[in-house]
């Protein structure tokens, strides 16, 4: 899940920050160091992705086995005995009732409120996510350009605006959160698919979910992201992974 935030949030920077027009070669040096940073973090993620796939084909071409996880099988309940009368011994007397034998009562899964909680199907707020793009992109005009004319700087913020609506506008996420405590993400960015899976749990309105595969693929360590679950919405960022907020709304 954080995969596909930072990847489709890169390329808008990237691509955003080559419109801007009539730059200083001091504003062109500054623009292309921070597009080489936001690169090196992707191609970092990647090289740890790269490691861990090497290490699996390693293991297996040693006749290491792969561990599968059992099958969970579900708790069968025992059936409720009736209550058993004691015939009377000696003088008659009141028979002695003993009580049935009630089963356990087992709890619910961490973060799953019956009939209230956060499990169900969510989408992004594609609007919602293109305002907050937009800030961050407008303010890094004003940055790169502080030396420029004010009708270069509109210039500049025009192309920007039609860049991300053009880009951001086809952008697609969908996070369901399942009563099971399990969870699952489809994202769509540039014809590109990607998806997640993992765990989640609520504590208050602190929603934490952990991915434990990406596109298929189990990763060698769970990765955790937190967010925020209020009046039936998920809110994620702003962190340093996520420069604005992602709003996802329960459909």
């Amino acid at each position: 899940m954080r995969k596909f935030l930072m990847v489709a949030f890169a390329v808008l920077v990237l691509v955003g920050a080559g419109r801007v027009a009539q730059a200083t070669p001091e504003e062109d040096i500054a623009r292309l160091e921070m597009q080489l940073k936001m690169l090196t973090n992707q191609l970092v993620e990647m090289s740890k992705e790269i490691e861990g796939l090497k290490a699996k084909v390693a293991a297996l071409e040693a006749g290491g086995a792969v561990a599968v996880r059992p099958p969970v099988v579900p708790a069968v309940e025992p059936p409720v005995r009736p209550p058993v009368v004691v015939p009377p011994v000696g003088p008659p007397r009141p028979p002695v009732v003993v009580p049935p034998v009630v089963p356990p009562v087992v709890p619910p899964v961490v973060g799953v409120v019956p009939g209230v909680g956060a499990a169900g199907r969510y989408a992004l707020d594609t609007q919602s996510f293109i305002d907050g793009l937009l800030k961050v992109q407008l303010a890094q005009v004003d940055q790169f350009m502080a030396e420029s004319s004010e009708e270069e700087k509109e210039q500049a913020r025009q192309q920007i605006r039609q860049q991300v609506q053009q880009m951001a506008g086809s952008m697609q996420m969908t996070v369901v959160l399942g009563a099971d405590g399990r969870f699952s993400m489809e994202g769509l960015f540039m014809g590109q698919k990607s998806t997640a899976e993992g765990t989640w749990k609520l504590e208050g309105e602190k929603l934490i979910i952990t991915t434990t595969s990406e596109d298929g693929n189990p990763k060698d360590s769970p990765e955790e992201k937190t967010g925020t679950f209020r009046d039936g919405k998920i809110y994620i960022g702003p962190d340093d992974e996520t420069p604005m907020q992602i709003v996802l709304i329960r459909q």
